[in-house]
């Protein structure tokens, strides 16, 4: 599933290469990703041009299944405030396109928000189709369901309301996501929202490393699919899982000040330790890891330095936390 498709260029590229991926005859599940909070930060398409890209994947795409629309939505909503209006804005998204191109809503799936907006999202989607349910037309009584079906029924509404709040993105907080998503637009070297071998190769060269077929071979093999910002992402999440996890900044800050002795780290001491505790380095692997380090005359290193290297932090930020 690729749920950050928002540009005709993506779908295409998409469409194109699945082909080469893909199972034979199968079709890539793929959801349009809408920014629906407006944030300059987020990539999405506007609302407004939800339903012509809907339109283009529906008729232009045929290795393509559309499964619904996506949405991040804003950080940090309070949901006591009322109903998301990142939630809102997706729903009615979703009831224009249907509407526009005569889909059935009930099959045109909304997976909304981070994994903390999950209960959220799913008691709007709940609410939605309660509503949905009272404005239908009164027709004449069904004959009673057999008890059997009433419960395989409600047991496929549930997995697909758990379905809306669980997605790739989940994995991960707000601020990593956009460094990798920084990282992703760095390495697509040719722009169009997939990175190939000939992306990885310029990327490499950028940075003064050599690399041969087989090593970029590799690389792009490790994917199931066309590398788009979707399957990258899932490439780290399973490495990081694998790894033990990732780590907010805030635990990373606090594990380096654990070795912090005004402003400064010992360097002895510190590779001492990140050769014998947890996932051990090897000795080349610290000293690679100590040449991008400020090490004074002394064997001492800069920590706030350190922690701007690690987590990207502000520099004020980091005294801050010092203080």
């Amino acid at each position: 599933m690729v749920e950050t498709v928002d540009t005709q260029k993506l779908a295409t590229n998409l469409n194109k290469n699945w082909p080469k991926f893909g199972p034979p005859d199968s079709k890539l599940n793929i959801m349009i990703q809408v920014n629906t909070s407006g944030e300059e930060e987020k990539n999405g398409i506007l609302p407004s041009d939800v339903v012509n890209l809907t339109k283009y994947v529906l008729t232009d795409c045929p290795n393509l299944h559309l499964d619904g629309l996506m949405t991040i939505g804003r950080f940090g909503y309070n949901v006591e405030d009322g109903p998301n209006p990142d939630f809102i804005c997706l729903k009615s998204c979703r009831d224009e396109v249907c509407q526009a191109l005569g889909l059935d809503w009930k099959k045109f799936n909304l997976s909304m928000g981070m994994s903390d907006d999950f209960e959220h999202a799913a008691d709007k989607e709940k609410k939605v189709k309660k509503k949905k349910k009272e404005e239908a037309p009164a027709e004449a009584a069904p004959a009673p369901a057999p008890a059997a079906e009433s419960r395989t029924s409600s047991k496929g509404s549930s997995k697909k309301a758990k379905r809306s709040g669980s997605n790739v993105f989940s994995m991960f907080s707000q601020s990593q996501v956009a460094e990798f998503k920084e990282g992703f637009q760095l390495m697509d070297n040719d722009k169009d929202g997939i990175i190939s071998k000939s992306d990885l190769r310029a990327t490499f060269d950028a940075v003064g490393k050599l690399s041969n077929e087989k090593e970029l071979d590799e690389m792009v093999n490790e994917a199931s699919g066309p590398i788009n910002f979707t399957q990258l992402l899932s490439l780290f999440g399973n490495r990081m899982q694998d790894s033990g996890g990732t780590d907010d900044d805030e635990v990373v800050v606090a594990a380096f000040r654990s070795f912090d002795e005004n402003g400064t780290i010992d360097s002895e001491r510190f590779r001492h330790a990140l050769m014998t505790w947890g996932d051990k380095f090897s000795a080349k692997e610290v000293d690679d890891a100590f040449d991008a380090m400020e090490i004074d005359d002394k064997g001492r290193i800069d920590t706030n330095s350190l922690i701007q290297l690690l987590t990207a932090a502000p520099e004020d930020e980091g005294e801050g936390e010092a203080a």
